[in-house]
């Protein structure tokens, strides 16, 4: 049971895992704030927590898996941010794109990423 209870502080818990692992723990009357919730009320209800504890870690699973492609999107956002397009003068008027291939590459390689990340069972 402790391992199970350090996996309660992962950071890719968010607020609708654990309303849905109150809705299964049937104990909605109990914790109406998950702020407030402490390790003392997590005891109180341990044979709830073993009984369910299959469906909990697919929760978490599930969570972990969600924080995932959150992080992998935050990356190419990232990546995105910082590019800069290297642009030349054209004819003394105008400025235009140079290296079009590097940044058609890096777009079909985003783009392709982002496609697969749909046929992820966390994808939602």
């Amino acid at each position: 049971m402790i391992p199970f209870i350090n996996e309660l502080k992962s950071e890719a818990l968010k607020d609708r895992h654990w309303k849905d692992m109150v809705k299964i723990l049937d104990l909605t009357m109990t914790w109406n704030n998950m702020a407030d919730l402490t390790l003392r009320d997590i005891w109180d209800q341990v044979d709830n927590f073993k009984k369910n504890e299959n469906v909990l870690r697919d929760i978490m699973i599930n969570a972990q898996g969600e924080k995932a492609l959150e992080e992998f999107l935050k990356q190419i956002s990232e990546q995105w941010k910082v590019y800069q397009l290297e642009l030349i003068d054209y004819q003394k008027k105008w400025k235009v794109i140079k290296s079009w291939d590097d940044l058609f590459t890096k777009s079909k390689e985003n783009l392709s990423n982002i496609l697969s990340m749909k046929l992820s069972p966390y994808f939602k």
